[in-house]
């Protein structure tokens, strides 16, 4: 079994291409690679876990018929929402075992427990990140540098292809540190 993550797909955002520069003729010929990527990449004993904006834009007949098909990509299928999931939580909720907000995992990587806070949003901070625990988002489209401790997943990132664990992680420690605020300020008196 591997784990993989992904974000950001937004099946059937036709104006996703040009905002993002995708390099796609049409909605249809970028949908069609993306599962065509999914399904090529991940096995049915994988876990992955999309971080966000899984569609965009769809009425509801549409919109169904977009998660029927991600019902059926492989993989036991984890979500954490984006700001476009909302709308369709209620129909993505029976495509994905599960659905959170904000998620920790732990991995045994070569050895070592790895632990991973997933948001779809990137984090200045969070609970952890002084013990080793990184943080993986989407939502930027690739526009936050990565680093040691924080990656954005999404398919323009990535080949618009899910990402193997082992390669991110192998990937962000190659990657410069992250400059972390202090956040250990002394109170005064008048505060």
């Amino acid at each position: 079994m591997a784990i993989y993550f992904t974000a950001d797909t937004h099946f059937g955002h036709t104006n996703i291409i040009k905002y993002c520069n995708r390099p796609f003729k049409s909605c249809e010929e970028m949908d069609e690679i993306l599962y065509n990527n999914w399904s090529s990449t991940v096995q049915n004993s994988d876990e992955i876990y999309h971080l966000g904006d899984v569609i965009f834009g769809q009425n509801l007949n549409n919109a169904k018929k977009y998660i029927s098909k991600i019902s059926t990509l492989s993989g036991k299928k984890f979500l954490i929402p984006g700001n476009h999931d909302p709308k369709y939580i209620h129909l993505l909720q029976d495509a994905f075992t599960l659905v959170h907000e904000i998620h920790t995992i732990n991995a045994q990587i070569h050895a070592t427990r790895q632990f991973f806070v997933l948001c779809h949003y990137p984090m200045l901070t969070w609970q952890g990140i002084f013990r080793g625990v990184r943080q993986l988002f989407g939502h930027v489209h690739g526009l936050i540098a990565p680093n040691k401790k924080r990656c954005d997943v999404g398919v323009d990132v990535w080949s618009y292809t899910p990402v193997r664990l082992e390669t991110l992680l192998a990937y962000m420690d190659s990657l410069p540190d992250m400059e972390i605020p202090d956040q250990r300020t002394s109170l005064t008196e008048e505060e």
